[in-house]
């Protein structure tokens, strides 16, 4: 059987508490059983550090709640982004095979799709 492929979901790209909580998990994967494939919303240390580990990572903007956006006109920005987001990342879900998607934090929306 081929390995099962793990998609995470992450706000950020630093190498901060949450960031690196993803690292160990993504490379703590048995690759005989499973493969992580990361989406992050921008290019950082976090995807450095993933790719020298063999992981595939890919950039696209994602729905991330932040406090500036907790607001009237920001809300309506957040649903915006939310369903462009959930419809990519079903696509993205679908075309790779995803077994299961894991959003490392609350504030990252699309893995609802």
């Amino acid at each position: 059987m081929s390995p099962r492929r793990i998609l995470y979901l992450h706000s950020s790209a630093g190498r901060y508490g949450a960031d690196r909580q993803l690292h160990l998990m993504a490379t703590g994967l048995d690759p005989e059983r499973y493969v992580a494939l990361a989406v992050l919303p921008d290019e950082g240390p976090l995807a450095d550090d993933l790719r020298a580990a063999g992981i595939e990572v890919l950039i696209r903007p994602l729905a991330v709640l932040r406090r500036a956006l907790m607001r009237p006109a920001g809300l309506g920005q957040v649903a915006l982004a939310f369903a462009a987001d959930a419809g990519g990342l079903g696509r993205l879900a679908r075309a790779r095979e995803v077994a299961l998607v894991h959003t490392n934090t609350s504030v990252t929306l699309g893995g609802a799709a």
